[in-house]
């Protein structure tokens, strides 16, 4: 995607605020969201892995599956 950005800034040149085209803004954000599901999903996939590792060792309590799902 090619970006319309317009650059503001303040008397000395610097650039203070950036300004682009609503429906790019939009794209961006879907992007956003969904990267962050996905960083989410991965992150409970490494914890459950973990988890895994701990019961193995036995430094963690296996749960039933009923315990699990009714986590809260």
């Amino acid at each position: 995607m090619t970006f319309n950005i317009e650059y503001i800034t303040d008397a000395k040149g610097k650039q203070k605020s950036v300004v682009i085209p609503q429906k790019q803004w939009d794209a961006l954000l879907t992007d956003y969201e969904k990267l962050k599901k996905k960083v989410e999903v991965l992150g409970g996939i490494g914890s459950a892995l973990k988890e895994v590792t701990l019961i193995k060792k036995g430094k963690l309590r296996k749960q039933t599956l009923s315990g699990f799902l009714n986590e809260q």
